[in-house]
C-alpha cells in the first residue's frame, strides 16, 4: 500500500504538470521552464540509472554523463527550434562517446562495461527525452502539444492495464 500511496502523491502533482504544460508549452517564456523540467527530469532519471549501475558493479562517470545529457536535451531544442542545427543532438552525442571513450579506457580494467553502461544511459534516457521535446516543439505543420499527450496517455493506460 505504500508503494500506491507514493504513486497517488506523484500523480498529483505531475498531472497538473502536464496540463500546465500542454497549455502553455507554445508561451515563448514557458519553453525555457519546459526544457528546464525536462532537463531536470532527465538528470534525475540518469542519476538513478547510474545508482542501478553501480548496484552491479559498474563505474560509469556521474558528472560526465550528467553534463552531455543536460547538452542532449538542450540540444533536441534547438534542432526543433532552429532546422539549421539539425545536426547538433548527433554532434553532442558523438562528442559524449568520444569524451567517455577518452574517460574510461584510461583504466583497463572493466572498460568495456562502464563505456558501455555510460553510453546506454545517453542512448536510453537523454535521447529519448531530447525527442519529446523536438516532438513538443516541432515548428512543422502540426501541434505536437497532441502527439506528446498521446504519448503520455498511451504509456499511462498501458501501465495501468498491465
Amino acid at each position: 500500500m505504500k508503494d500506491l500511496s507514493k504513486r497517488f502523491i506523484l500523480s498529483l502533482v505531475a498531472i497538473p504538470a502536464l496540463i500546465c504544460l500542454f497549455l502553455f508549452a507554445h508561451n515563448p517564456w514557458f519553453q525555457y521552464v519546459a526544457i528546464s523540467a525536462f532537463a531536470i527530469m532527465t538528470c534525475i532519471a540518469v542519476w538513478e540509472y547510474v545508482q542501478m549501475v553501480r548496484m552491479v558493479g559498474g563505474k560509469p562517470n556521474l558528472p560526465l554523463i550528467l553534463f552531455f545529457t543536460l547538452l542532449e536535451v538542450i540540444a533536441f531544442f534547438a534542432a526543433a527550434r532552429f532546422s539549421e542545427l539539425a545536426w547538433a543532438p548527433l554532434l553532442i552525442f558523438f562528442i559524449a562517446f568520444l569524451c567517455i571513450c577518452l574517460v574510461h579506457f584510461k583504466e583497463k580494467e572493466g572498460a568495456i562495461i562502464d563505456l558501455a553502461a555510460s553510453s546506454f544511459g545517453l542512448i536510453y534516457i537523454a535521447v529519448p527525452m531530447g525527442m519529446i521535446l523536438s516532438i513538443l516543439y516541432f515548428s512543422g505543420s502540426q501541434d505536437g502539444r497532441w502527439w506528446v499527450a498521446y504519448l503520455f496517455i498511451v504509456t499511462k493506460i498501458t501501465d495501468v492495464g498491465a
